[in-house]
């Protein structure tokens, strides 16, 4: 078999790195940076000169934004328009023992950007909000009409309970967006156990919660929404060693009556709502 030898000068090796669509950068084994190309250049509005000798891990955490479940995809929000891209690194033996790292960045703005829009069509159709496991503002809208139709027609109890979470912004300001996450959870988890299988439980927002009860009145409703208030004020919430904090949150209960629809059941649960808001935290207010 004949062999090619394939070797080439170091000086043309650098120069088609540097003219590679992707982003190259090169560093020591103690993630120094060494060199980087021209698409690593554009894709990041960097300098490389100004980066010789910086650290890479550094570099990369004041520059990128990592996606919490894809540590290698970064959002680069420096330049306009913003980009995505994926890295992948090798480490290459180097002259004398020595080793370098090569990561590599490859655009991916257009594939995340229909990943995105593939990922609304999908939420618009779900069901089920994501964070608390719940049932979302569209199926709540969805599981109330045939209830309403069925109270319509036999005169069966049906109310509606609308809650918020008063101080979910706060705990937003201090904690950040995960925070708010921890927290829908461990309050959806405390609903579903003091909810019947039979009540439906939605989130209709970041803040508000809509319990809706068949087969129930509205002094039975009060009764549970005050029952609920007292349970989620026991609820301590311990987030990553913060100081334990509580939840305040109000309560609104409407009941169906003779002509009402789904709209106006709910718009008076919300009106009850709103109500026992301007009555401060752990208020229950009927209309």
């Amino acid at each position: 078999m004949t062999t090619v030898d394939l070797s080439l000068p170091a000086e043309i090796v650098q120069e088609m790195l540097n003219d590679m669509p992707i982003g190259i950068l090169i560093s020591d084994i103690d993630d120094n940076i060494q060199w980087g190309n021209k698409a690593f250049q554009d894709f990041t509005g960097s300098n490389i000169d100004l980066l010789k000798g910086k650290n890479k891990p550094k570099f990369e955490q004041s520059h990128f934004h990592s996606l919490d479940d894809q540590e290698n995809v970064f959002h680069v929000d420096k330049e306009k328009p913003a980009r995505w891209l994926k890295r992948h690194e090798i480490n290459v033996p180097g002259p004398n023992k020595t080793v370098f790292k090569i990561s590599t960045y490859t655009d991916i703005t257009e594939q995340k950007d229909c990943c995105d829009q593939l990922q609304n069509q999908l939420d618009e159709l779900s069901t089920i909000d994501h964070v608390s496991g719940l049932l979302n503002q569209r199926a709540m809208l969805q599981n109330l009409e045939p209830l309403v139709s069925r109270s319509r027609r036999y005169q069966n109890p049906l109310s509606v309970i609308a809650m918020d979470v008063m101080n979910l912004d706060v705990v937003k300001d201090q904690y950040g967006q995960d925070a708010v996450d921890y927290c829908v959870k461990e309050l959806s988890f405390l609903l579903k156990d003091q909810l019947r299988w039979a009540d439906l439980v939605c989130r209709s927002g970041e803040n508000q919660f809509i319990f809706i009860l068949p087969e129930t009145d509205k002094p039975s409703s009060v009764h549970l929404a005050k029952k609920l208030n007292d349970r989620i004020q026991e609820l301590t919430i311990h987030y990553k060693g913060h100081e334990p904090f509580s939840l305040d949150v109000s309560l609104g209960v409407a009941a169906w009556e003779k002509g009402n629809d789904s709209i106006l059941l709910l718009r008076n649960a919300k009106q009850s709502l709103e109500v026992a808001k301007s009555r401060g935290a752990g208020s229950v207010q009927d209309c």
